[in-house]
């Protein structure tokens, strides 16, 4: 909980969306995790780009998979995610998608 309080005291958020680290989870955490006030979300689209797998293969995977409500994992320490996005966003802006956040995706 001290996350929290260090989130909510920078930006003056509460957090309350939660994505379990390599998406495991059970009924437990679910139960905790509601109990805490927050709601867990995952993701539609792996990117794998954790696997270093180059950046034509993040690009297509995303783009191959996409559809309208998609929730892509993309990690900020895979070396190769920051190369690959501006071609996935002309990408999908081309082909009509917009971006949002979570909550607006998933109207919470």
């Amino acid at each position: 909980m001290r996350t929290d309080a260090l989130i909510k005291n920078i930006s003056g958020l509460s957090p309350y969306l939660f994505r379990p680290p390599y998406g495991e989870y059970n009924q437990a955490v679910l139960n905790t995790l509601a109990s805490l006030g927050y709601i867990s979300i995952m993701w539609t689209i792996d990117s794998l780009d954790w696997k270093n797998p180059g950046v034509d293969k993040i690009i297509s995977r995303i783009v191959e998979n996409i559809e309208p409500g998609a929730i892509v994992l993309m990690h900020q320490s895979a070396p190769q995610t920051a190369e690959a996005l501006p071609e996935i966003i002309a990408n999908l802006k081309e082909k009509g998608y917009s971006f949002g956040t979570v909550t607006q995706v998933m109207d919470i």
